[in-house]
């Protein structure tokens, strides 16, 4: 079968379910990334972590990117963090699409568990420039 933009989602979803052996077996987590499709070829980025769970993969790339963000008030230890939004609704960042300039912060809203790409405004109305992070600060769980 030829490879090319059509069954590319598919291709996507198989290597996914394909790689679950080697990651339980291997006692890693695998990681495909962006694909980048031609006429004759693609290519894929593959993380390969030692060790640690999706959740804890997730924690250590939200760390290592959330300076870009720094101006909106993010902070290394934010990932998960809920946050009230001005339609009351709550909020938890969970990461950052650092390929996307108009969408870059990714989000979940808590009770749909909607996930959804947001820009730095609607960031902005999360955040208040004078919220500090405090120890019995909320952190959802994604399953």
């Amino acid at each position: 079968m030829k490879i090319d933009d059509k069954n590319l989602d598919q291709f996507c979803a198989d290597f996914t379910k394909a790689v679950e052996a080697l990651q339980e077996k291997y006692g890693v987590t695998i990681e495909l990334g962006n694909i980048t499709y031609w006429e004759e070829y693609f290519t894929a980025k593959m993380t390969v972590t030692n060790g640690r769970s999706k959740v804890d993969t997730d924690r250590v790339a939200f760390d290592a990117n959330v300076w870009r963000y720094e101006h909106l008030g993010f902070r290394k230890g934010m990932y998960l963090r809920k946050f009230i939004g001005a339609n009351g609704r709550v909020y938890a960042v969970y990461g950052f699409n650092n390929h996307s300039k108009k969408y870059p912060i990714c989000v979940i809203d808590i009770k749909t568990r909607q996930r959804s790409r947001a820009a730095e405004g609607f960031v902005r109305q999360i955040l208040s420039d004078t919220w500090e992070p405090e120890e019995n600060d909320e952190f959802i769980t994604l399953q």
